[in-house]
């Protein structure tokens, strides 16, 4: 059997090896005990600056948010995107779809390595991504 001594046959052989093992053992002290990260009190505190509250001061303007465009449907071809509306919406800043990326631009390393970052020609699965609006 997998992880047990080598001269443990039997049930009583089985319980003397773990006894064995156990007593001679370092004491377990970690486990099931409560564990705060070093920075919680300040983060729970308010003391620490998260990254908005360190740009907000020296941006010009307020930070840009980011909506995606995802497929209805599990299998099917895109025929076209049409990004006009989204893009004369006041606000809006930048429209991104698949046209934005180059021809050979895919995800690296599996299991996405034969994704794009936006569906191009077809969607494969429902929420799919497929053009991206900043604003």
């Amino acid at each position: 059997m997998y992880g047990l001594h080598p001269d443990c046959h039997g049930r009583r052989a089985l319980r003397a090896s773990a006894r064995a093992v156990g007593e001679r053992g370092h004491p377990v002290t970690q486990i099931g005990a409560r564990w705060w990260p070093l920075d919680w009190r300040d983060k729970t505190s308010g003391v620490s600056r998260f990254t908005l509250d360190q740009l907000a001061g020296e941006m010009e303007s307020p930070p840009l948010w980011a909506a995606i465009h995802r497929s209805p449907h599990a299998l099917a071809d895109v025929l076209s995107v049409d990004v006009s509306r989204a893009a004369a919406a006041p606000g809006v800043h930048a429209v991104i779809t698949a046209a934005d990326f180059g021809e050979h631009m895919y995800f690296a390393g599996l299991p996405f390595s034969d994704r794009r970052p936006l569906a191009k020609d077809r969607v494969r699965f429902i929420g799919e991504e497929i053009a991206v609006v900043a604003a």
